[in-house]
Formats: C-alpha cells, structure tokens, sequence
C-alpha cells in the first residue's frame, strides 16, 4: 500500500483554520547590538507591508508585543488583504511617545503575533503548500527620548567648531606697567551627562593670531 501526498488543489473552500504564529524582528544587525529594556522614542515612524500569497481573501491581525503607543495601548493593527495582493502597507508616521518595554529584559528584538484568518471561497480556487504571508518591516530615522539598557559601540563624529576667548581690554581693567605671559595653560573640562562611558578622541586647535599649536585627544575615557 503506497501512502500519497496533495501539495495543491483547486476546490471551493470552506472558512479554514485561523493560523497563529509568533515571530520576532532584531532592531539592528551587528555582533554588538544595542539592545534595551525601556526606551520612550522622541520621535520616528515605521511602515509594514504585507504580501499574500494565498488566491484566497485574508484578514490578518498584527500585535507587537512590546510596542506601546502613546495612550498606553498596545499597537495592532487589522488589514484585509485580496487574493495574491502585494504590498499592502500599514503605515505609522510618528511614533513620538511611544515606548519599547520588554518588562526589564535586555533585547535587540521586537516581538509581534500574527494571526491570520483565511476566508471562504465562492468560486474554485487553488491553495498548495508554498502559500504563505511575507511581512517586511521598515524603520524611519528615531531619535530617543530616554533609554534603558545595553548600548553598543557606536563611533559618533562632531562637527569641527571654534570660539574665541575674549579677555577684553586689560588695560580698562588692570594698572600695570608691563605684562609678560610665560608658558600660559589652558585648561579644557570635558563633562558627560550620560551615565555610560565615552572614548573621546580628535584634535583640539588653539591659536592666539601669532603662533598655532595642537592638542591631540588620544583614547580619553570620560
């Protein structure tokens, strides 16, 4: 007796079983992401498109698990898509506010739940094994309004700058018959706010309009 197997068939279908699945999306791909426990975005947006690949209607319920709008809510979101229709799109423009909470576990990862519901058919149509529903996720540029957790590496480049240290006129302010600078040293405190550490380095110009002079920043630990 030989057993056999259906990888396709076009039928009239019946409602089919709702399909349930968890996945999860990492924020960044490096060997040291960031990763974090709570952090309250200042601003951004996302987009997530949606292909289906079955020749049937679905209805598919998205929740992200971990993403928190700014009522407090959970996000989801419920689309409906056509029969093999690509790219259906929901889109969120600003996501100032919201919060990434993952109940004070470190993680590079987003959690979202799908389940999906496929319809009936009324007319004959064709399902096999390789139907299936693609998600694609697409980050705008985010900037954080705080951040609890683990930060990676990250090499940040400042805009070269100059000022002036004006002392006035001394003679408006001092008596003196005659001023002789030797050696004179300028001091530079550099303070962080945050409460990871920083590697500063780079190269400090100073000039006083007759001789120039370099201060190399090498490996500085703040």
């Amino acid at each position: 007796e030989e057993g056999f197997a259906i990888s396709s068939a076009v039928a009239v279908l019946p409602v089919q079983n709702k399909i349930i699945s968890e996945n999860s999306i990492a924020v960044q791909n490096r060997n040291q992401p960031t990763q974090f426990q709570r952090t309250v975005l200042g601003s951004g947006s996302f987009d997530i498109s949606i292909d289906n690949y079955f020749d049937l209607d679905i209805t598919l319920e998205l929740t992200i698990d971990n993403l928190f709008k700014a009522d407090g809510g959970i996000f989801s979101s419920s689309v409906t898509l056509a029969p093999n229709e690509s790219n259906k799109v929901i889109s969120e423009p600003n996501i100032a506010g919201w919060v990434l909470d993952n109940n004070g576990v470190a993680t590079e990862y987003i959690s979202y739940g799908l389940d999906i519901s496929i319809h009936n058919s009324e007319t004959p149509r064709e399902i096999s094994v390789d139907d299936s529903v693609a998600i694609h996720f697409s980050f705008g540029e985010m900037t954080l309004e705080s951040f609890i957790g683990r930060v990676a590496p990250t090499e940040i480049e400042i805009t070269p700058a100059s000022f002036d240290l004006n002392l006035g006129n001394p003679e408006e302010i001092l008596t003196f018959d005659e001023i002789v600078l030797e050696n004179p040293n300028i001091i530079f405190q550099v303070a962080s706010p945050t409460t990871f550490e920083i590697m500063l380095n780079g190269t400090i110009g100073i000039s006083n309009g007759i001789e120039n002079n370099e201060l190399e920043l090498n490996n500085i630990l703040i």
